[in-house]
């Protein structure tokens, strides 16, 4: 199957990973909690290790192109 073109993927080939952040963060900053803060960085650094070593790979073998092209 094609990759998906439509909605948040219209912008962005990897929406989750973009977009997310920005609504956790801005949930940790409302709520002006270190420990939020704390939790949303940790967050921050995971999905982007989980990206780039699962979700990238796992695009070259089903797209032969890593999923952010």
């Amino acid at each position: 199957m094609p990759m998906v073109r439509e909605g948040a993927f219209k912008t962005s080939a990897n929406a989750m990973s973009s977009f997310v952040f920005i609504g956790l963060w801005g949930i940790a900053l409302l709520l002006g909690s270190q420990a939020a803060l704390a939790v949303v960085l940790f967050q921050h650094a995971y999905i982007w290790v989980h990206w780039y070593y699962t979700e990238q790979p796992d695009g070259v073998v089903l797209y032969h192109r890593s999923p952010d092209q």
